[in-house]
């Protein structure tokens, strides 16, 4: 579904690793070989930054990246400070789609509603793959 939402971006590509999760004592170590001259990127939600700090090794995941934080509502203040509490050369995005929610756009499908903020070219692929359907009275879940 990714490299359906990024088709329009030609500049922006996806780089898949076998970790089923991003772990900063392995998974930051593996881009850091990957790309040893270049300056890496954590692009996370503000609604994630409020938990970051609990992360295992999160001071060498801030002391080795740079963080991108997507805001989506007006809560912009706190999370600029949080930022300068926890990395104050971070930049802060607005989105410019601020309705756009993973989680509610997941629970419209499932109760078979539409969201006005699916992307149409992942509309088909979610239909075709059965993905967040109710089945039998219970959610599934084929992501």
């Amino acid at each position: 579904m990714l490299r359906l939402a990024l088709k329009p971006h030609p500049d922006l590509d996806v780089l898949e690793l076998p970790d089923k999760q991003f772990n900063v004592s392995r998974t930051l170590i593996k881009l850091q070989r990957r790309f040893p001259d270049s300056e890496l990127h954590l692009l996370i939600g503000a609604d994630v930054l409020k938990g970051l700090r609990a992360w295992p090794m999160a001071e060498k995941l801030l002391a080795s990246t740079r963080l991108i934080v997507g805001v989506r509502d007006s809560s912009q203040p706190a999370v600029e400070s949080l930022i300068q509490l926890l990395q104050p050369e971070a930049l802060v995005l607005p989105s410019s789609r601020p309705k756009a929610s993973s989680r509610e756009i997941r629970t419209a499908l499932m109760r078979g509603q539409d969201h006005t903020e699916l992307l149409s070219s992942l509309k088909k692929y979610i239909q075709t793959n059965w993905l967040y359907v109710w089945v039998a009275g219970s959610p599934v879940n084929n992501s």
